[in-house]
């Protein structure tokens, strides 16, 4: 049986920027297949090789020249965001299980049991831990998207426009704590290479913000986007000497969902209640943006925007050399671009 929505008095803006055109991906981009469906998040390990979390549970370890797959371990649940810890180890964030940790080997294979670090914050168990990032002092900050839906039923968190999500940290030896509340669908996050700030996105905000963390305060980094943004990969030089990351837009924005946040309820309830098949579904096409950081500041600094025949839905971008590796929720592929293609 469904959870059921209990819509909230979010509203956003049916006035955005529509972003660039779309152009044909088909003859840039190559394809990797994966055994199981919906790689959700991408982190790179090593020269050519990249780590990703299916359905199934299963998680991969793939070289994007060759192809070769292999499985290093299986949750048992829904892994979502992952990161490489500094001391080689791979932090997961499971739909079901929580935040949790597993030892590597130099090779990228499982060198231990899985662990869990965190399954509950403030005695709430989680019910979406979506992704995480290290800090330099060993903290791991990760976001929790909804506290009301497991990630199978992740439209109802969207159809709800309601803040339930949460921005937390895990000190070693200390445990859990809740740092920020209320917020709409939190996602991927870094932590600046200092420590001092935490850069995050709200996707039902359509939003990037930033905490200080020795203050507590919160600042807009970019508001009203016109995407879905989703998974943030973890800072690197891959366009230049500027720190950057890489931010997946899931979709385009959508005006039937944007309009369910000014509406009655009661049209909430009804769509989430369609059924899948016949509920409208996002435009298939693949985005993705880079943002830098530059003297403090986080600013825009490319994209690139198209379709594919074969693949759609990315949420989450990873450069690896001389490309950029796009997974999807939604597909049994990677794609592969040139970082030629950001413009």
């Amino acid at each position: 049986m469904k959870t059921q929505l209990r819509p909230g008095k979010h509203h956003v803006s049916l006035k955005h920027d529509k972003g660039p055109h779309s152009c044909d991906l088909s003859s840039q981009g190559r394809l990797i297949s994966l055994p199981s469906l919906g790689p959700e998040d991408v982190v790179v390990f090593g020269a050519e090789e990249v780590l990703t979390g299916a359905n199934d549970g299963s998680i991969f370890r793939t070289n994007i020249t060759t192809g070769q797959t292999h499985t290093v371990t299986n949750t048992g649940g829904r892994p979502l965001g992952l990161e490489l810890l500094r001391d080689g180890s791979l932090i997961v964030c499971d739909s079901f299980k929580g935040l949790l940790r597993l030892p590597l080997d130099g090779n990228g294979d499982a060198a231990g049991d899985l662990e869990v670090l965190v399954a509950e914050v403030s005695g709430q168990p989680l019910k979406f831990c979506s992704n995480a990032a290290e800090a330099p002092d060993g903290t791991i900050w990760f976001t929790e998207s909804t506290s009301r839906f497991h990630y199978p039923e992740f439209m109802g968190a969207i159809l709800e426009h309601s803040g339930r999500g949460s921005l937390n940290k895990w000190i070693p030896g200390q445990g859990a704590t809740r740092v920020l509340d209320g917020l709409y669908f939190a996602n991927g996050l870094v932590v600046e290479p200092d420590g001092a700030g935490v850069l995050f996105v709200e996707t039902l905000d359509y939003s990037l913000r930033r905490l200080d963390v020795a203050s507590g305060q919160v600042s807009d980094v970019a508001t009203n986007l016109p995407g879905f943004p989703d998974n943030m990969s973890t800072l690197d030089t891959s366009l230049g000497e500027s720190q950057g990351v890489w931010v997946a837009y899931a979709h385009p924005r959508s005006f039937p969902l944007d309009l369910l946040s000014k509406v009655p309820s009661i049209i909430s309830h009804i769509a989430w209640n369609l059924p899948d098949a016949i509920r409208p579904g996002p435009a298939h096409e693949s985005w993705v943006t880079r943002w830098e950081l530059k003297a403090g500041q986080w600013v825009a600094a490319g994209q690139v925007r198209g379709k594919h025949p074969a693949f759609h839905t990315p949420t989450a971008a990873v450069p690896v050399g001389n490309e950029l590796v796009l997974a999807s929720k939604d597909c049994a592929d990677l794609l592969v671009l040139p970082l030629a293609a950001v413009r």
